[in-house]
């Protein structure tokens, strides 16, 4: 089905990533809190202070667990073409137009996700892949914020001027301003475009491929 035909998409933790992480704190806490309360009991025929330390860890880790909980628990994000409303950790429900969003890059971690951030690098949100709905949200994301933004009319040169573009047979290309995901604000990209899709390269990304071709070039010459 089409991202068109959703009137919304709802994104939200598994339930089983939640209760996971909420049995872990408890055990942790029960065993910690135990540990504990042996090793002040019998602190006077202890060597060292480390079985209290451990103890300690281990009920200081069983809190974290059970916040990790609550707070996978809290999340959700509903998205429809009206805008984003999300919640996640403790922050209050917040509301975000399609519009604020300037990059969605993958999240690295083995379970895949995205994070979404702003034009000054503010991270808005972020959604791992085991979460509910998540396909359909990255789908609805590359449909309502990414291709869009992409795909707008290229950036007048600093002087004022159009700016340059090529065209040759089913290729084409121009540049643009896009945001990088950082502070230092959009950086300048060279969109290619053909029959099989379009790429937006930043001018590193763009060097090493040129770069590339040049040594492949050299080589096959040598031979």
């Amino acid at each position: 089905m089409s991202v068109q035909g959703f009137a919304r998409v709802v994104v939200r933790s598994r339930t089983w990533q939640w209760v996971i992480w909420r049995v872990l704190g408890v055990v942790f806490i029960v065993v910690g809190g135990f540990l504990t309360l042996a090793s002040f009991v019998s602190a006077d025929t202890m060597a060292g202070p480390g079985p209290a330390i451990t103890a300690i860890a281990i009920f200081i880790a069983g809190c974290g667990a059970l916040i990790l909980a609550s707070s996978l628990r809290r999340f959700r994000i509903v998205a429809s073409p009206d805008g984003l409303v999300v919640r996640q950790g403790f922050r209050e429900e917040r509301t975000i137009p399609l519009t604020a969003i300037a990059v969605v890059s993958p999240l690295a971690n083995a379970y895949g996700g995205v994070d979404a951030r702003d034009a000054d690098g503010r991270r808005l949100f972020s959604a791992m892949g085991l979460s509910h709905g998540y396909a359909e949200f990255r789908e609805f994301l590359e449909e309502r914020a990414v291709k869009p933004f992409r795909e707008a009319s290229a950036t007048a040169a600093p002087g004022g001027s159009a700016a340059p573009a090529w065209q040759e047979s089913d290729l084409s290309a121009d540049w643009t301003m896009l945001p990088s995901g950082s502070r230092r604000g959009p950086q300048p990209v060279v969109r290619i475009r053909s029959a099989v899709g379009m790429a937006a390269l930043h001018l590193d990304e763009l060097r090493a491929v040129t770069s590339g071709g040049a040594i492949n070039r050299r080589r096959h010459r040598a031979r």
